[in-house]
């Protein structure tokens, strides 16, 4: 049985990610920085700020699944948010690229997290495609800078996938809630428009 370890396995992707791995065999241990084994998964003690990681949890791993940041949509983007932002994906990253070669451990796959987002925040009517360059706003800076210190796992002859997910949409959390906010409390005609969801 395949061992996955997966960072940001509480957030919303990682909640459904665990789960359904699990239920489809695999054992799913999860990094965190309060590591209290919950649900039947191991949970392993991490810090990216502080270069802290269990070394267990890398030494188990088959698969490594990195879907840890701060929240995008948590708060305003002040100059500080935004470096949390940035530093959240960058510094998780390289502890886990350091981690690796310190102990030799070589997964058979590092998955990723990245977003649309990589393109930057303006719209057009061409469609994008994986080669496309990343935008040059905040949004693609992040991307792309996120994406290249994933990169650097791939050059210890790892495979590296990067998913580049757009905006998730749950009814129990995440950026659904507050785009329903202005149906729900100013528009209640525009309930029906948006859908059943709501």
């Amino acid at each position: 049985m395949k061992n996955i370890l997966i960072t940001g396995g509480t957030g919303l992707i990682g909640r459904h990610l665990s789960n359904r791995l699990r239920e489809s065999g695999y054992n799913v241990s999860l990094l965190s920085r309060r590591p209290v084994n919950d649900a039947g998964f191991r949970v392993y003690k991490w810090d990216p700020d502080s270069g802290v990681i269990d070394p267990e949890a890398i030494s188990v791993a088959d698969y490594i699944i990195h879907l840890a940041g701060a929240g995008p949509g948590d708060s305003r983007w002040t100059e500080k948010r935004k470096k949390e932002i940035l530093d959240s994906r960058i510094k998780s990253t390289r502890l886990i690229l350091d981690k690796l070669k310190e102990t030799g451990k070589r997964p058979e796959a590092f998955i990723s997290a990245s977003a649309t987002g990589y393109y930057g925040s303006g719209t057009s009517e061409r469609i994008l495609a994986e080669t496309d360059d990343p935008g040059t706003d905040f949004t693609g800076e992040v991307c792309r800078r996120w994406e290249e210190a994933a990169g650097n796992i791939e050059s210890l002859g790892i495979r590296t996938v990067i998913l580049r997910t757009g905006i998730v949409l749950s009814k129990s959390s995440g950026a659904l809630q507050r785009m329903a906010l202005p149906a729900k409390f100013k528009y209640p005609d525009l309930r029906s428009a948006l859908g059943s969801l709501l």
